[in-house]
């Protein structure tokens, strides 16, 4: 059975004095057998210190013998204890953790001294064989969520679906607007996104002439932030990434028409802002800047030039994202 050292050692009021050897009268109370590395508290401080918790022996009839046996954690970032107690005929074992080993001399006092309580002294007494409260370790997402909780926010989930209005102010002849999806990873202050976007097509046409060209454009993108601002209520993320744009111009007025598409990548930068509604509930708006790594040309044939994209551009998107997991 494993106690968590978060709610053992907040019990401990008083700190492990310097080593003492216990006493004749305090040997026919509690044995102690402790096996620790150099560095830990000793045997001697532990006993001490399970006498002052227990503070009165008084109708204790049998000997506590225990054999302790300290340990660091597997992956090195704790110490355990293997506690193995006998009281006449009743046998307990236990494992307790913490993060240090003082920590951890701490709250075997605490279990020792509760063994050693008297049946009927004290409501919260145990024997060592009876089990001890438990309470789930702290674990990476308790703690941010608990950070959460301190900020006056709600706990982050880690996958979001968000839907958004959005337009592009420069990638065709004039400003295209259009819907945006986009589904994003957020664990701790990082999120990774990608997105899918469709624009509503447009027409323009050669000057001084009848003939032109309709456009349709896709564009898809991925999105790496990093949470620099992280108030009560808002996010803002300063966010790089990539897109590619997928066009398609069908010739229109011409004595030939023909059918052209392109398709090329740019590199974007912005930010992201976000404000949480509810828990799974937040608004977005992402407001960023991009270089076409080419810009191609469409022309109507014999008639001239109809649009080609500018060398650097503009875009931004406001919705709304539910949050999950």
């Amino acid at each position: 059975m494993r106690i968590p050292s978060a709610v053992v050692v907040a019990t401990v009021v008083v700190a492990l004095p310097s080593p003492a050897h216990g006493s004749t009268d305090d040997e026919d109370v509690l044995r102690l057998t402790w096996t620790a590395p150099t560095g830990c508290p000793s045997g001697a401080d532990v006993r001490a210190a399970t006498l002052r918790v227990a503070e009165t022996r008084d109708g204790v009839s049998d000997v506590l013998e225990a054999q302790a046996r300290v340990e660091r954690r597997d992956d090195g970032e704790g110490w355990r204890v293997r506690l193995r107690t006998r009281r006449g005929a009743t046998i307990g074992e236990r494992e307790i953790e913490a993060a240090t080993c003082s920590g951890l001399a701490d709250a075997t006092a605490v279990v020792l001294a509760l063994a050693l309580a008297p049946p009927g002294d004290a409501e919260e007494a145990r024997s060592p064989e009876a089990p001890a409260p438990r309470a789930k370790a702290p674990s990476v997402t308790d703690r941010g969520s608990r950070e959460a909780a301190a900020g006056g926010r709600t706990p982050q989930h880690v996958v979001a679906l968000g839907a958004s209005v959005a337009g592009d102010a420069s990638t065709l002849r004039t400003t295209a607007l259009g819907g945006s999806l986009t589904l994003a990873w957020t664990p701790g202050r990082v999120r990774v996104e990608v997105d899918a976007r469709r624009w509503a097509a447009q027409s323009a046409s050669v000057p001084a002439s009848a003939a032109g060209a309709r456009f349709e454009m896709t564009s898809l993108g991925g999105r790496g932030c990093w949470r620099a601002l992280a108030t009560t209520g808002f996010d803002l993320a300063p966010c790089a990434g990539a897109d590619v744009q997928l066009v398609t111009a069908s010739g229109y007025g011409a004595d030939a028409n023909f059918t052209a598409k392109a398709g090329w990548a740019a590199f974007a930068g912005g930010a992201l802002a976000r404000l949480p509604l509810a828990s799974w509930i937040a608004l977005r708006a992402r407001l960023e800047a991009f270089v076409p790594l080419s810009r191609p040309t469409f022309v109507v044939e014999n008639d001239g030039l109809v649009h080609r994209p500018p060398t650097l551009g503009a875009a931004a998107s406001l919705g709304a994202e539910a949050l999950f997991l």
